[in-house]
C-alpha cells in the first residue's frame, strides 16, 4: 500500500514536472522554438549531408570506372606481348591515384600477369571474361571494378554507358580495388560541418526569436503580474500596460472589473457601518430601558420583601 502511494506521488510529480501548466507563456514559446529549431537544424544537416554524400559517391564511382578504363587501355600491349614489366608500369600509374589500393592485369585464361600486394582475391574462382566495364563487387569499405582488354581499344567500347559490344577480341581483363575512405571521411566532415553551421545559425535564430518573443510577451507578463495583486489583498490597483490591441482589451476589462469590485466593496462597507450603528443604538436602547426598569423594580421588590418579613397589627 505504501509503495502504491509512493508510486502515485512520483507519477504526479513527474507529470507536473513535464506539464506545460507549470510554465508561463514566454517559457512555452521558448521551449517550442528551441525544439523546433533544433529539430530543423538536425534534419537539414542530415538531408544536406545525404545529398552531398550521394553526389560524392557517384563522382568517386565514375572516377574509379575511368581509372579502370585507362588501365585496360594501357595494358593492351602488356597482354599482347605478355610483358610483366609493361603491366607493372601501367599498374603503377593506376596505383598513383588516390584511393586506389590494388590492381591486377590478367590474361584471358585468368593468368595473373601482374597484381599489387593489396589486391584482394577475385570474387569467383574462375570468373567469366567480362565484356564491358562493370562493378565487380561493392561493400561498406571498397569498390571492385573489372574491365575487359580488347585487342584494340576504343573509348566508346569501354564506356559504362555503352550498350553495344565491341567486335574486337577480348585478350584479357583488369581488376581495380578502390577504397571508400575518402567517401566516409568527407561524409563525416560534411556532416559535422553542416551540424556546426546549422547549430550556429539555429543559436542565432533562437536568440533573435527569444528577443522578439520577450518584447512581445512583456506587456502580457506585466498585465499578469498586476492582475495577481488583488489575490494578495491589494485591491486598489490599475492596469496601465502598453501593448497590442488584445492586451489593451484585457487591460480595459481588468480595470472595469476592479471598478465594479471597488464599488461593491464600498457598498458593503456602508451596509456594514449601518448595521454596526443600528446594533449600537439597539444596545444603548436596551441598556437605558433596563436601567429605567431596574430601579423601580428594585424598590417594589424591596418593599414587598419588607412587608413579608414584618409582622403587622390590625
Amino acid at each position: 500500500m505504501i509503495n502504491m502511494i509512493k508510486n502515485n506521488v512520483n507519477k504526479r510529480n513527474f507529470s507536473r514536472f513535464f506539464s506545460l501548466r507549470e510554465t508561463n507563456f514566454r517559457q512555452q514559446i521558448a521551449v517550442s522554438f528551441t525544439v523546433g529549431i533544433i529539430t530543423l537544424a538536425i534534419l537539414s544537416s542530415i538531408a544536406i549531408t545525404t545529398l552531398t554524400s550521394r553526389a560524392l559517391y557517384l563522382r568517386l564511382l565514375e572516377e574509379g570506372e575511368r581509372i579502370t578504363t585507362g588501365l585496360a587501355v594501357q595494358s593492351t600491349l602488356a597482354i599482347l606481348y605478355e610483358s610483366h614489366d609493361n603491366a607493372a608500369d601501367a599498374s603503377q600509374a593506376a596505383l598513383s591515384f588516390p584511393d586506389i589500393t590494388g590492381v591486377s592485369v590478367n590474361t584471358k585464361d585468368h593468368t595473373v600477369l601482374f597484381a599489387s600486394e593489396n589486391m584482394p582475391a577475385a570474387v569467383e574462382a574462375e570468373p567469366l571474361l567480362p565484356m564491358k566495364l562493370k562493378v565487380d563487387y561493392e561493400n561498406e569499405h571498397a569498390w571492385g571494378f573489372i574491365a575487359p582488354i580488347y585487342s584494340h581499344q576504343d573509348d566508346d567500347e569501354l564506356s559504362p554507358f555503352s550498350d553495344t559490344e565491341s567486335a574486337a577480341e577480348v585478350i584479357g581483363y583488369v581488376r581495380v580495388a578502390m577504397t571508400k575512405d575518402t567517401l566516409h571521411a568527407t561524409t563525416k566532415n560534411i556532416l559535422w560541418g553542416n551540424l556546426s553551421v546549422s547549430a550556429s545559425l539555429a543559436a542565432l535564430l533562437l536568440f533573435i526569436l527569444l528577443f522578439i518573443t520577450k518584447r512581445l510577451t512583456r506587456p502580457l507578463a506585466d498585465l499578469a503580474k498586476i492582475m495577481s495583486l488583488p489575490g494578495k489583498g491589494e485591491y486598489y490597483v490599475r492596469a496601465n500596460v502598453d501593448g497590442p490591441k488584445d492586451v489593451d482589451n484585457m487591460q480595459y476589462a481588468f480595470n472595469t472589473m476592479i471598478y465594479v469590485l471597488e464599488g461593491r466593496e464600498e457598498l458593503l462597507k456602508q451596509v456594514r457601518d449601518k448595521a454596526l450603528e443600528a446594533a449600537r443604538l439597539k444596545g444603548e436602547f436596551a441598556a437605558n430601558v433596563t436601567h429605567e426598569l431596574r430601579t423601580p423594580m428594585n424598590g417594589v421588590l424591596g418593599m414587598l420583601e419588607l412587608l413579608h418579613e414584618t409582622g403587622l397589627s390590625d
